[in-house]
């Protein structure tokens, strides 16, 4: 986990944490936390507009598919960060959300 903030975009106004940085901040794959997302998306869409984003892979690399994640809103990324276990990092992670 970094020591600096959580990057927030901004997306339809408001600000949301790309689902790629939760899961390196809490140390986990990727694939393992949007995976939560998409298994609970009916639950996410409660708190509001789940937008799914696809980037390209990294320029220069051989093959790969384009990667999937979610832009959450604040209350998303706590609901996400729920499902995990309440570790110290994933503890200190929800004190960056809270700082952020």
């Amino acid at each position: 986990m970094s020591d600096t903030n959580i990057q927030l975009v901004h997306s339809a106004g408001e600000a949301r944490v790309d689902s790629r940085v939760i899961a390196d901040e809490i140390g986990v794959k990727h694939k393992n936390s949007f995976a939560l997302i998409k298994q609970y998306a009916s639950r996410f869409e409660q708190l509001g507009l789940l937008p799914f984003q696809t980037d390209k892979p990294l320029k220069g690399t051989i093959g790969g598919r384009p990667e999937k994640f979610a832009l959450l809103s604040e209350d998303q990324s706590y609901f996400l960060l729920s499902l995990s276990a309440n570790t110290d990092r994933v503890v200190d992670i929800k004190l960056k959300l809270v700082k952020a």
